[in-house]
């Protein structure tokens, strides 16, 4: 399995890479007290409905940690995906509005599936 970042280096992120990450960091905030959102720790492969996260030490407010993340993650956006822009927009703008919450992520994904 490769790390993100390796992923990253090779693919541009689709659609389903969103809905993959955002539901894995779902069941992983359900398990984990702490996320470590470095895309060299996360171990993540395209095809798998699964990520692995290992947890981070010191201060952390999960909320801001996932905004960076999802902040980053724009830059890898597959622009060429007429699915994955809007969604990966979508993400990013509910988490930079105050007191969002990892629900309101996942009610932007069910919606798009609809869509």
């Amino acid at each position: 399995m490769k790390t993100l970042n390796e992923y990253l280096k090779e693919n541009k992120l689709k659609e389903n890479d969103f809905r993959i990450i955002v539901m894995g960091i779902q069941n992983a905030h359900n398990t984990l007290e702490t996320i470590d959102f470095d895309f060299k720790k996360i171990n993540y492969e395209g095809t798998k409905e699964s990520l692995g996260f290992t947890t981070k030490d010191g201060d952390y407010d999960f909320h801001y940690e996932l905004s960076k993340f999802l902040i980053r993650l724009l830059r890898f956006t597959d622009v060429n995906d007429d699915k994955a822009l809007p969604l990966a927009y979508s993400l990013f703008v509910r988490s930079s509005k105050d007191g969002y919450r990892l629900k309101d992520l996942i009610e932007i994904l069910e919606a798009k599936k609809v869509a």
